[in-house]
């Protein structure tokens, strides 16, 4: 409670029951909005603190009740520090704490920053309150350190929150710290509220720079690390901070160099008194990304489930962030947050990013500089729209889930493959329930299939092992498709479809904004791959799409090919190239999935001929999307230098020396 205030209510304890417990949300909402700080908590108990005596609060008995509005009626203190550089990322996280928030929640912020913080940024961050419920309250740190020999503390803000028991006021029980790189995903409250009860600090475990090694050890003079803690994210507990003077204690030690200076310092001197809490509160997506061991011992499944589906918090815990990388995992959390700050179109626009990734992936597997300024053959077409116009409605038909909905509605759900089921993990499926014969998808990726011609020859640990690996993914940053970027991964089962080869023939059908322009089939997918290319009157075309795959005798014209065709004319429309998949089973037409970036747009195309005239028929949009602000943008045009620059350069040169001799 505030010291300084000397009139406090009496408490007085009552029967609630279901007649009155309305009006006393209704009164305890009203002072709540008047003063946000009247309440306070302290174990099981909540005390009240106004200077108008003429209300009178209830202490509560029953548990329950208690429970049911403590969340909602709380105040919670939140540290963050930051320099000039990393001001948008805690900016970002601020935001990611407040759009979370239960609607009574009020946070206070304290921000720890050096005493040459831009006073720009800071009314900028103040502007926060116009639009949330918080405090914000900048604490500068010059002065606690100029006595002090400490060049770690001195040249970073990344310890300033050592020091939180000494530069928050001392009513201040108890605060919730936090990296500047997380992103909040829920009501903080929860974790605010956990017991403490003697410890100083409370986090999740984690593994010293994920090997552990006995010299390390041994120099932080601890036993194991099976107690060593993040430290991006900690409730500490500052009045036994306080009573034990242990910030004297961070102080001295830091003046020993670690690794990792302050994570190494409280783990140290906290020893003894640190309460391991569950990874869904600090999600560190470096741990979490795979199937890693490691995690194995310091989590149990539950909690790694719980962690990578229902964060509190995200942590983006090593030196590739979402701002400065490109296919973090989990990295969702962290944009969808980064597009409420003023900050998305320039600081945190990575297009510049994704340009340079595609043109270094372009280059891996093509041997040559990318021309995304002029492109000009069909491959580099598609790495143009690849970058430029990976717009919602092509993420929502590449997602094999979704796009089934919108094909019902242009052609008719007849021509859906029957779905069996939709799950959020390989866990949900009931095989039990399942017929003899599926297949196995995830939705979010090309090639994430398991094709089940008997379910008693299924390994389910080895088929489990894949979708979990799939399903942590992010399939779009292997080359780039950015259209596969924002799909929601799922799991879906299909029917097994035969039509009586065992294996299916693929009709790939080319379009140009809803005109076909040509067919290409391939069977035996799966063993023996062959393709063939005809036009749209079945005839054979004498050229190649990836001629590493052989061709096959001719076959006879399917009698359903103008439906095929007609059916790709409706659903390509609208686009600048996709290539529209269908099956044919029994003389019925099946959907397969829509393709807008062919092969990732690295096949072989041969003649050259065929290739300029499949790059004529793309014509790419005049504006350009940014996947990660949803907004539209014309390009600015940029200078390239190819054979005809250089004929006009030369050109240009003879004509001043013609001048000049004149």
């Amino acid at each position: 409670m505030e010291k300084n205030k000397n009139n406090y209510l009496n408490f007085l304890e009552v029967q609630i029951t279901n007649d009155n417990s309305k009006n006393y949300y209704e009164s305890l909402e009203l002072h709540k909005s008047k003063d946000p700080d009247i309440i306070y908590y302290k174990d099981i108990n909540f005390y009240i603190n106004t200077i108008n005596i003429s209300f009178i609060f209830e202490y509560l008995k029953y548990d329950k009740l208690l429970n049911s509005i403590k969340y909602m009626h709380l105040s919670i203190p939140i540290v963050l520090s930051s320099d000039n550089n990393y001001a948008p990322y805690m900016y970002t996280t601020m935001i990611s704490i407040l759009e979370n928030a239960n609607k009574n929640t009020f946070f206070k912020f304290f921000l720890l920053v050096p005493s040459n913080f831009s006073k720009t940024i800071e009314n900028q961050i103040l502007l926060i309150n116009d639009k949330y419920k918080c405090s914000i309250n900048f604490i500068y740190i010059k002065n606690e350190f100029e006595n002090l020999n400490i060049n770690k503390l001195n040249n970073s803000f990344y310890n300033y929150h050592l020091l939180a028991g000494d530069l928050l006021p001392n009513e201040i029980d108890k605060c919730i710290y936090l990296d500047v790189d997380v992103c909040v995903c829920k009501d903080l409250s929860k974790l605010y509220t956990i017991n403490l009860k003697n410890n100083y600090i409370a986090g999740v475990a984690t593994e010293r720079n994920y090997s552990p090694d006995e010299k390390n050890f041994q120099k932080l003079k601890l036993s194991s690390m099976n107690q060593y803690i993040n430290t991006g994210m900690l409730v500490m507990n500052l009045k036994q901070i306080r009573k034990d003077n242990m910030t004297q204690k961070f102080i001295e030690l830091s003046k020993l160099a670690f690794n990792y200076q302050d994570q190494d310092i409280l783990n140290i001197a906290c020893k003894g008194k640190i309460q391991i809490i569950p990874p869904k509160y600090n999600a560190m997506v470096n741990l979490l990304k795979e199937n890693n061991p490691i995690i194995r011992k310091l989590y149990n499944d539950q909690e790694i489930l719980e962690a990578r589906n229902k964060p509190y918090i995200v942590h983006y815990s090593n030196k590739k962030k979402p701002w400065n990388s490109i296919g973090i995992y989990m990295e969702k959390y962290w944009l969808d947050t980064a597009k409420k700050t003023p900050y998305m179109n320039n600081i945190f626009n990575r297009i510049d990013i994704y340009k340079r990734e595609l043109k270094n992936w372009w280059y891996i597997h093509k041997k040559k500089p990318l021309n995304l300024e002029n492109p000009q053959s069909f491959n580099e077409k598609i790495q143009w729209l690849k970058l430029y116009n990976s717009i919602p409605i092509k993420t929502q038909l590449t997602d094999k889930y979704l796009v089934r909905r919108w094909v019902a509605e242009k052609i008719g759900e007849e021509y859906l493959i029957p779905l069996l089921g939709v799950y959020n993990e390989f866990e949900e499926i009931n095989f039990d329930e399942l017929p003899n014969q599926f297949v196995i998808k995830c939705n979010h990726g090309s090639a994430y299939n398991i094709i089940v011609k008997d379910k008693a020859f299924l390994n389910y640990t080895d088929a489990k092992s894949k979708i979990d690996k799939w399903m942590n993914e992010n399939y779009a940053f292997r080359g780039l498709e950015l259209q596969y970027k924002n799909i929601a991964p799922k799991v879906i089962v299909e029917k097994y479809m035969d039509d009586g080869s065992g294996d299916l023939k693929d009709y790939k059908i080319t379009c140009f904004n809803g005109k076909p322009y040509l067919l290409w089939i391939d069977i035996n997918r799966h063993s023996n791959h062959k393709r063939n290319l005809y036009d749209l009157n079945w005839n054979i075309l004498p050229y190649k799409i990836n001629p590493k795959i052989p061709s096959f005798p001719p076959i006879d014209k399917p009698i359903f090919l103008n439906k095929m065709i007609e059916i790709a004319s409706i659903l390509s429309k609208g686009f600048a190239y996709v290539r529209v998949d269908l099956y044919a089973i029994n003389n019925k037409i099946y959907f397969g999935e829509m393709t807008f970036t062919s092969s990732s747009g690295t096949s072989e195309i041969i003649p050259k001929k065929f290739d300029r005239k499949l790059a004529s028929l793309i014509k790419l949009p005049k504006e350009a999307y940014n996947i990660d602000s949803g907004e539209y943008y014309k390009l600015s045009k940029s200078f390239s230098f190819y054979p005809f620059n250089f004929f006009f350069i030369f050109l240009l040169f003879k004509l001043i020396k013609i001048y000049k001799k004149k």
